[in-house]
């Protein structure tokens, strides 16, 4: 072997070595943007979902009772929640097919703390409220005007006297 040889297999060594960690970093840039894209829809989802309990909150504290349900806000929050699901699942999805075509397997996947993206209707007890109208104040009564009765006190006084002493002589 020359010394030509040797320094072109170095050198197609050195190119392929270089050409497999493009090849790497650039499937696992894919895999982690997309798990970037992920974790950023389920924080969206988790923020939609605090904002309806702050909601929720709302209406069970204030005075005027009303159906949940049937406010805008909250059908605009629940679509809101259902469209990020949608593109959650599309994610996930698309996710996977990139870890089959490039053949990785997550052994050592960063994970975190999950966020909440679900809340099964069983572990949340609801109650029905119906509107209820607010109640007058009551206005005293007067009372119908009658004979007032009229009481006098009557004040004893009584004066200490001593006990008359009689005093009889006896003469026999």
């Amino acid at each position: 072997m020359s010394k030509q040889n040797l320094w072109e297999d170095i050198k197609k060594s050195l190119k392929e070595g270089v050409d497999f960690a493009i090849n790497k970093t650039e499937e696992y840039t894919k895999v982690g943007k997309i798990k970037l894209d992920i974790l950023g829809i389920k924080r969206r989802i988790e923020r939609a979902f605090t904002e309806l309990g702050g909601i929720s909150y709302h209406h069970s504290t204030s005075k005027k009772k009303t159906v949940l349900t049937n406010t805008k806000v909250f059908k605009e929050i629940i679509g809101k929640i259902d469209e990020l699901k949608v593109e959650l699942e599309a994610k996930e999805k698309e996710l996977e097919k990139i870890k089959s075509e490039f053949n990785i397997v997550d052994d050592a996947e960063v994970t975190f703390e999950e966020p909440i993206t679900e809340v099964k209707v069983e572990d949340v007890e609801f109650e029905e409220t119906v509107e209820e109208k607010p109640k007058k104040k009551a206005t005293p009564r007067r009372k119908p005007a009658t004979k007032k009765a009229t009481t006098t006190k009557k004040t004893t006084t009584t004066k200490k006297t001593e006990p008359k002493t009689t005093t009889e002589s006896k003469e026999e």
